[in-house]
Protein backbone atom coordinates (compact mmCIF):
# COMPACT_ATOMS: atom_id res chain seq x y z
CA UNK A 1 0.00 0.00 0.00
CA UNK A 2 1.12 3.91 -0.89
CA UNK A 3 2.94 5.77 2.18
CA UNK A 4 0.46 7.36 3.99
CA UNK A 5 0.44 11.41 3.86
CA UNK A 6 2.19 13.05 6.33
CA UNK A 7 0.47 15.89 8.75
CA UNK A 8 -3.01 14.42 7.83
CA UNK A 9 -4.61 11.86 10.53
CA UNK A 10 -4.89 8.05 9.08
CA UNK A 11 -7.52 5.30 10.09
CA UNK A 12 -5.45 2.08 10.31
CA UNK A 13 -7.15 -1.20 11.17
CA UNK A 14 -4.92 -4.61 11.45
CA UNK A 15 -7.39 -7.81 11.71
CA UNK A 16 -6.15 -11.24 12.95
CA UNK A 17 -7.35 -14.35 14.35
CA UNK A 18 -6.15 -17.19 16.43
CA UNK A 19 -6.87 -20.45 14.06
CA UNK A 20 -8.71 -24.02 15.07
CA UNK A 21 -5.02 -25.13 15.49
CA UNK A 22 -3.37 -22.48 17.28
CA UNK A 23 -1.62 -20.08 15.26
CA UNK A 24 -1.92 -16.22 14.66
CA UNK A 25 -3.31 -15.37 11.15
CA UNK A 26 -2.56 -12.17 10.03
CA UNK A 27 -5.99 -11.32 7.47
CA UNK A 28 -5.87 -7.59 6.43
CA UNK A 29 -4.78 -4.49 7.45
CA UNK A 30 -7.27 -1.30 6.37
CA UNK A 31 -5.84 1.57 5.42
CA UNK A 32 -8.09 5.32 5.57
CA UNK A 33 -10.43 2.82 4.37
CA UNK A 34 -8.54 0.91 1.35
CA UNK A 35 -8.22 -2.95 2.29
CA UNK A 36 -4.55 -4.95 1.44
CA UNK A 37 -5.27 -8.77 2.02
CA UNK A 38 -2.09 -10.34 4.10
CA UNK A 39 -2.95 -14.28 5.23
CA UNK A 40 -0.30 -15.13 6.68
CA UNK A 41 -0.40 -17.33 9.56
CA UNK A 42 2.65 -18.22 11.95
CA UNK A 43 3.15 -20.36 15.23
CA UNK A 44 2.81 -18.73 18.07
CA UNK A 45 6.12 -17.49 19.75
CA UNK A 46 6.06 -18.45 23.90
CA UNK A 47 5.95 -15.09 26.22
CA UNK A 48 6.11 -14.69 29.80
CA UNK A 49 3.10 -12.22 29.75
CA UNK A 50 -0.23 -13.22 30.79
CA UNK A 51 -1.77 -10.50 29.14
CA UNK A 52 -2.94 -9.27 25.63
CA UNK A 53 -2.15 -5.40 24.45
CA UNK A 54 -1.57 -3.04 21.73
CA UNK A 55 1.88 -1.57 21.61
CA UNK A 56 3.13 1.13 18.94
CA UNK A 57 6.69 1.05 18.18
CA UNK A 58 8.54 3.95 15.92
CA UNK A 59 11.24 2.50 13.55
CA UNK A 60 13.38 4.38 11.78
CA UNK A 61 15.19 4.69 8.41
CA UNK A 62 18.66 4.20 8.44
CA UNK A 63 20.01 7.42 8.70
CA UNK A 64 17.78 8.15 11.82
CA UNK A 65 16.11 11.06 10.70
CA UNK A 66 13.65 12.52 13.55
CA UNK A 67 9.93 12.60 13.15
CA UNK A 68 6.95 12.55 15.50
CA UNK A 69 3.89 10.64 15.58
CA UNK A 70 0.43 11.56 16.98
CA UNK A 71 -1.81 8.05 18.30
CA UNK A 72 -5.54 8.74 19.20
CA UNK A 73 -8.22 6.38 20.27
CA UNK A 74 -6.01 3.08 20.22
CA UNK A 75 -8.03 -0.23 20.69
CA UNK A 76 -8.11 -3.33 20.47
CA UNK A 77 -11.51 -5.25 20.11
CA UNK A 78 -12.00 -9.02 20.38
CA UNK A 79 -14.66 -11.94 20.12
Amino acid sequence: CATPTAYKWNHLTLQFQRTSTNKVKFVSMTLNGATHYINKTFNPESSGAKELNVAFQMDGKKPMTPYSTWLEKVSLKYW
